[in-house]
């Protein structure tokens, strides 16, 4: 059967739904463009692809957990002054009337008494040393022990040399700042006012950080984008411990990889450094800012779920996408459904785009353009495993609550805790309630090598069973083995014993890692979720990355196909970056169409 369409979306992430939000507010372009229907396409059996809330009624409690991203930034309510580096985020909020259900996404432990301050009794365990944030802050050289630093090295701890070599690089690279962003270069070199910080180290900036800075090696100058991480720290002077102790502690060994580039690994950093204490989340999960776009624009466009895309052939007036859906009653000789579409906009990862199939009526070289706005990206694999508990078990202290990260360079990476809320109206799980104990939950996540050895253990065991387990059947749960290995390592992070560590009521397991999930076989896989794709994405070494933004907007000159997600944008990893992204292909269309 083949379909008509005006206009089609492929993928039904954020991008793709807010592609048609941000186009149903231009009622007058889509008109005198004549784009009267729209069609949204989604592989997966749900809506929002990363963003996706697990919210579990446990007893009296419900615990929420995200199986993907997690935070944002927002401005502070009780301060006039304050701004975010997420601008589109939060006016996304304010058109869906969302700004009562964004409370704090708390980084470090809270004290339901009232008394101020609260030592970080959050966890680090390193080659073998267990202590707390607190306790590094009263001995800073615990990291030269650990790490073997060297020299100046030695009395520093990885957030403060990775100031350091932010401020060295500013430094060397001053008089481009200053002709650059006469304006604004100033404040961004004191490095003192953090409102302003987050308003001037915008995604442009940093483009021009990653692809104009550069740093001496020899007698030359060397652009930023074409160094790894470890290669830049080596050509700084700094010691091999102190180059791991930077990498270690950052929580994500991405920053490591070999062909990631070094500027995109310092807005990491320097963004999480500005941000930490100004995160920010939804009462009902980032699910409900899908839900409340997906009820916006219903109406309006077709959605249409379990439907996948494998080729996209140019036509006389656009394009015919051949569709994939499962079906128990196709027959072996049924032809695909086909769905012939004016306009394109692909809102899917670069991994996506490499498994569907384009054809040209023209010399078009397809594979040269595919390899120039997807082999400069690098997908990175993400793991989270979630675990559900009736009690706060790792919790030591009366009436304070452990938040934010425990961290390890164990493959656990980060340990984050999450609370239960009641179930009484106007509960934003801030944990204020008397009736002790309440149900928790520890969720790992983790990436790369790590992110590999979980998944090597998930392979291996029968999965978890338990009532509620069965109860959660959309949720994939953790092998035995992983569980295990999560008990053992959990017992170090929170420096117990591994016997007093309880089994959990209910797990979840997720792994990002750039398969599709429909070819996966066995307990331990879910066929459910399709396909995942990657988690985030970085820029490649020696990668203009503001290039290849321009050129994935729109590949190809004259022909109505586009391109938006997270990777290609200059806030990767983020939210952000996927409106970012998003917002240049709905201008490109309406307005240059």
């Amino acid at each position: 059967m083949e379909e008509k369409c005006d206009l089609a979306i492929v993928g039904g992430g954020i991008s793709g739904l807010y592609c048609a939000l941000k186009l149903l507010e231009n009622p007058e372009s889509l008109e005198r463009l004549d784009i009267k229907n729209i069609i949204i396409l989604e592989k997966s059996c749900r809506w929002g692809g990363r963003l996706d809330t697990d919210i579990i009624p446990i007893g009296n409690d419900v615990v929420e957990i995200e199986e993907g991203a997690m935070r944002f930034t927002y401005p502070d309510k009780t301060d006039p002054k304050s701004k975010s580096n997420m601008p589109r985020v939060a006016d996304l909020i304010k058109d869906l009337q969302m700004e009562d259900q964004v409370v704090p996404f708390f980084m470090a432990p809270q004290d339901l008494s009232g008394r101020k301050p609260v030592p970080n009794c959050n966890t680090c365990y390193f080659n073998g040393r267990f202590f707390t944030e607190w306790y590094v802050t009263q001995n800073p050289t615990v990291w030269k022990e650990i790490f073997n630093l060297e020299g100046d090295e030695g009395g520093m701890s990885a957030d403060g040399i990775a100031t350091e070599i932010y401020n060295k690089v500013l430094e060397h690279n001053s008089r481009k700042l200053l002709k650059k962003f006469p304006n604004t270069a100033q404040v961004i070199l004191d490095q003192k006012d953090t409102n302003l910080l987050q308003e001037y180290e915008n995604p442009e900036y940093w483009a021009f950080v990653r692809n104009e800075f550069t740093w001496k090696v020899g007698m030359q100058e060397t652009p930023l984008n074409e160094f790894s991480m470890e290669a830049f720290l080596t050509s700084m002077g700094y010691s091999y411990g102190c180059i791991r102790m930077i990498l270690q502690t950052s929580g994500f060994l991405s920053d490591t990889l070999p062909d990631s580039n070094v500027g995109d690994c310092l807005q990491d950093l320097m963004t999480f450094d500005l941000i930490w204490k100004r995160l920010y989340k939804f009462k009902g999960g980032w699910s409900s800012l899908v839900k409340n776009v997906k009820n916006r624009i219903e109406k309006e466009v077709e959605m249409k779920l379990n439907i996948g895309v494998s080729m996209i052939s140019e036509e006389e007036k656009g394009f015919k996408l051949t569709l994939t859906q499962e079906r128990e009653t196709k027959t072996e000789n049924q032809e695909n459904d086909t769905i012939s579409a004016r306009h394109v906009v692909m809102a899917v990862p670069p991994k996506s785009v490499e498994n569907i199939s384009f054809k040209f009526n023209d010399s078009t070289d397809w594979k040269e353009i595919e390899k120039e706005i997807c082999s400069t990206v690098n997908g990175i694999h993400l793991t989270k495993i979630n675990l559900y508990y009736r009690d706060d078990w790792w919790n030591k202290t009366e009436d304070i609550l452990m938040y934010g990260p425990n961290l390890t360079n164990l493959p656990c990476g980060f340990v984050y805790p999450f609370y239960g809320k009641c179930k009484a109206a106007g509960c934003n799980g801030c944990d204020l309630c008397d009736d002790f104990p309440y149900s928790a939950a520890l969720s790992i996540y983790c990436d790369a090598t790590h992110a590999q050895f979980w998944g090597s253990l998930q392979r291996l065991g029968h999965p978890f069973k338990s009532t509620l387990q069965e109860q959660r059947c959309q949720l994939l749960p953790a092998s035995e083995s992983v569980l295990q290995e999560a008990k053992k390592q959990l017992s170090k992070v929170f420096n117990m014993s591994r016997d007093d560590i309880p089994d959990p009521i209910l797990t979840s397991y997720k792994s990002w890692d750039g398969k599709d999930k429909s070819k996966e076989n066995g307990p331990n896989y879910s066929k459910g979720d399709m396909y995942h794709g990657y988690a985030v994405h970085m820029w490649g070494i020696g990668t203009d990355d503001r290039e290849v933004m321009k050129k994935a907007t729109q590949p190809i000159k004259g022909k109505n196909l586009y391109f938006c997600n997270e990777a290609w944008s200059g806030y990767q990893s983020w939210v952000e970056g996927a409106l970012l992204s998003t917002d240049k292909v709905v201008n490109k269309l309406l307005v240059l169409n």
